[in-house]
Formats: C-alpha cells, structure tokens, sequence
C-alpha cells in the first residue's frame, strides 16, 4: 500500500506542478490593450489584424475599427490591412492606443490587366 501511496502522491505533485508552470504563461500575457485603427481621412479601419510581434496572439478590429488584445508592456503591436503600409506600436504605459493606418506605396493601380 505504501508504494500505491507514494505513486499517488508523486503523480499529484507532477500534476500540481504542471498547472502551477501553465498559469505563469498567463500572467506573462500582461494587461489588455485596447484601440481604434483609422485611415487617412480619420474613417474606421474593419477588419485590420492586430498581432503581438514575435507571437501567434492576434485580434481583428471590429466594424468601428475597435481591438482589444492581451499584451505586456515593452511588446509591439504590428497592425496591418489591405492596401494599407503596415505600422508597428510599442506597448508603454497607457492601455487605449490610437493608430491612423496610410495608404500603401502602391496606392491606386492605373489599369488592371486580365489573364483568361
């Protein structure tokens, strides 16, 4: 009985651990960052995607051009969309950010050619 017991108890402990190990990764997430992702004439960006650089942790703004994410301070948001240049924020103190998204180099094409 006293080996099931000591069995018991280590596989508890491994158990414990492993969890205790996971939260830490949670709490590293940091705070939640909060924004709005505007064009050039000040309109709201849908559907832009925000990513915390060097992670897989990302978000899309909604119809308002509205995100929130997790992120700890000193990581950079890397914001991007469709026929925009893409911009990169550095997370500091403040929680709420405000992102005017420009045009990209490309801008208007003069014509458009079709393949078919």
């Amino acid at each position: 009985m006293s080996k099931l017991l000591r069995k018991v108890m280590v596989f508890s402990a491994a158990v414990l651990l492993s969890l205790l190990a996971g939260t830490g990764q949670v709490f590293a997430q940091g705070k939640t960052i909060s924004g709005h992702v505007t064009n050039d004439a000040n309109q709201p960006v849908a559907g832009a995607s925000v990513v915390v650089k060097g992670t897989t942790n990302g978000t899309t703004t909604d119809n308002n051009g509205n995100f929130s994410i997790s992120a700890s301070s000193g990581s950079t948001l890397v914001i991007s969309s469709i026929n925009f240049a893409e911009k990169e924020i550095s997370i500091g103190g403040s929680n709420n950010y405000s992102v005017r998204l420009s045009s990209s180099i490309l801008g208007d094409l003069g014509e458009v050619v079709v393949v078919g």
